[in-house]
């Protein structure tokens, strides 16, 4: 197993065994000594009163307002909004610790970036020296794109000859056949030879967030179309993976807590010269999953500008429901007609963009009022189609007090019950015979529900696995681990069986690194740490022995309800076979609780 992505354990290991929690956290917020450990306000959550625990012996931390909890990489990953392989990485610069490179980018993909890069030297290179481009520098300041911006995105300009950068990668030792693997340059039908995939465009180079070039878009001088195209798909850019800018815009996404949505390359390049720094391209296309993602590790919150010649399209408002799905605020501007950002952006300036962002819509309000230009509520089919569009969107909202507050709104503008409105929401949140659409995961905010679902048997079971490896071995001779309800102590522990086999150290910060589900890390971690609080045990075997006693009795009893509940249902259906064969099953489960 490879906790890092391609990162080893054993390096993982020794960077935790080098990195101390305390120093790490208290360079970000101030730390207060508390008995054996340290303390301060949660930074993940609002609070008066501190609940954000640091452990120096177990090298963890908790916080036991929102549940927050993992060690210094995960500590790294919420607060620096890193992926586990950065995190790992950041702190392999801070111990010391050199990181082999074995991991995913193998020979053909690190062929793949360095193609790219020496492409991106190439266009960028004709972009500003090559008199044969003279036309389009005029054409970019024409455009108000200072030369300034032109450096800061890398621009580019790939010439109209077909088979320039053919030649330019020949010249750098990249043949035909490698870098048809990065789709930018093509076979030529008859096999013989090969030429440049874009010819005559201005050149737009795709970063991730580690500034590697993944991939380029063209566009034309002229009014030919297409007006755009991007490289192809290839091992390294998946189109719905990436979002334009995020390498430029994450820092300021962080710090004004938004972040601003636009659909081209233009778009966001002309409102970053104009200061609005928080901002991603989607490209064109309707918002991903893995985009959606990465939106969330950077910002709450999102504004999305529509050109004025999309803002009354339904479709496109369906297509930011994952958005919503995902528990982000949305808010929606929609630009006069005939208008992009990038040439609204130069018509009105930046104090008018900055007037639109202040009058942005949440989605609940811009879409109620297309609706409402659309349908005659007067008329109560087309009342009805409103509902119809409302209710997915609301359904989506995370937020049950915000859900029901649209619910609210929604009755009151079409004056209908609002009784009847949630009756028909509840339809879609959970149709007959069919599981929810909302998909309800516990949050940091829900803390007590996640903990309140745990039996205290379990619980004190897993918390002296934690403690003493012994009782590993015993839990699995004398339990196994399908005698645990809760899903997150199951998982812990099935890693713990996994971890004592192997004969691995059960170190607390080294248990942790192997969890990547959130809510098992939140269990493990709670735990971990409330023997701080005086939970500890004098005589753990006589405690192991009382768990494990009280976890069978429990299973037994919940095994005979089981068995009532099937036995009422065979009587229905007059299956005394069944019956007779269940009432056994029954009795000497009864006799062994008894």
């Amino acid at each position: 197993m490879e906790m890092g992505g391609f990162i080893p354990d054993n390096i993982i290991e020794d960077i935790l065994g080098r990195i101390d929690i305390v120093e790490i956290i208290s360079s970000y917020f101030p730390l207060r000594k508390a008995g054996r450990n340290f303390k301060a306000l949660c930074p993940f959550h609002k609070e008066k009163t501190p609940s954000f625990m640091v452990s120096p012996d177990k090298q963890i931390f908790h916080c036991f307002g929102c549940s927050e909890g993992g060690n210094v990489i995960h500590f790294l990953m919420k607060h620096e909004r890193l992926e586990f392989p950065d995190a790992v990485r950041l702190l392999a610069k801070r111990s010391g610790v050199v990181i082999p490179e074995v991991k995913k980018e193998t020979a053909p993909t690190l062929g793949l970036f360095r193609i790219n890069d020496a492409a991106l030297h190439f266009y960028h290179e004709n972009l500003v020296n090559s008199p044969q481009a003279e036309g389009v520098r005029q054409y970019l300041l024409k455009r108000g794109l200072s030369k300034e911006a032109w450096t800061r995105f890398k621009l580019g300009f790939a010439p109209p000859q077909g088979e320039a950068l053919v030649n330019f990668l020949k010249q750098k030792g990249i043949g035909g056949e490698l870098a048809a693997g990065s789709g930018l340059i093509v076979r030529r039908e008859n096999k013989e030879g090969f030429f440049d995939f874009f010819r005559g465009r201005i050149i737009y180079p795709i970063f991730d967030i580690r500034q590697r070039v993944l991939g380029f878009g063209g566009r034309v001088l002229d009014d030919s179309l297409p007006k755009y195209i991007n490289s192809p798909e290839t091992a390294v850019y998946k189109k719905g993976e990436t979002l334009y800018g995020l390498n430029f815009s994450r820092e300021a996404i962080r710090e004004k807590g938004f972040t601003i949505i636009v659909e081209g390359y233009m778009d966001l390049i002309s409102l970053f010269q104009a200061g609005f720094s928080n901002i991603v391209a989607a490209l064109g296309t309707a918002l991903t999953g893995e985009q959606v993602r990465l939106i969330k590790r950077f910002s709450p919150s999102v504004v999305v500008v529509y050109d004025g010649d999309k803002a009354g399209e339904l479709a496109a408002l369906r297509g930011l429901e994952l958005l919503l799905e995902a528990g982000l605020d949305i808010k929606l501007v929609a630009l006069p007609k005939g208008l992009d950002p990038d040439s609204f952006v130069r018509l009105k300036g930046r104090d008018g963009f900055a007037s639109m962002l202040k009058e942005a819509k949440n989605i609940f309000e811009y879409k109620l009022q297309l609706l409402l230009r659309q349908y005659d509520i007067a008329n109560l089919e087309e009342k009805l189609k409103v509902v119809k569009e409302m209710l997915p969107t609301i359904s989506r909202v995370e937020n049950a007090v915000l859900r029901g507050e649209y619910v609210k709104q929604l009755a009151a503008r079409l004056s209908v019950s609002e009784e009847n409105i949630r009756i028909e929401l509840k339809k879609i949140i959970q149709p007959a015979g069919g599981r929810p659409l909302i998909k309800e995961e516990p949050r940091a905010a829900d803390a007590v529900l996640v903990f309140s679902s745990i039996r205290e048997a379990e619980a004190t079971l897993l918390k002296l696995m934690l403690k003493e490896r012994s009782y590993i071995k015993q839990v699995k001779e004398r339990l196994g681990k399908d005698a645990f309800i809760n899903p997150q102590i199951r998982k812990a522990i099935d890693l713990l069986y996994t971890i004592d086999e192997e004969g691995r150290s059960i170190e607390p910060s080294k248990i942790v690194s192997h969890l990547s589900d959130n809510p098992t890390n939140r269990v493990v971690t709670r735990l971990l740490l409330e023997e701080d609080f005086g939970s500890g045990y004098e005589d753990s075997g006589l405690v192991f022995d009382d768990c494990v006693k009280k976890l069978k009795e429990d299973n037994r009893r919940r095994m005979c309800q089981q068995i009532k509940e099937e036995i009422h249902t065979a009587q229905e259906k007059g299956n005394a076979g069944r019956v007779e064969e269940l009432l056994r099953e029954f009795n000497a489960l009864a006799r062994q609780i008894n």
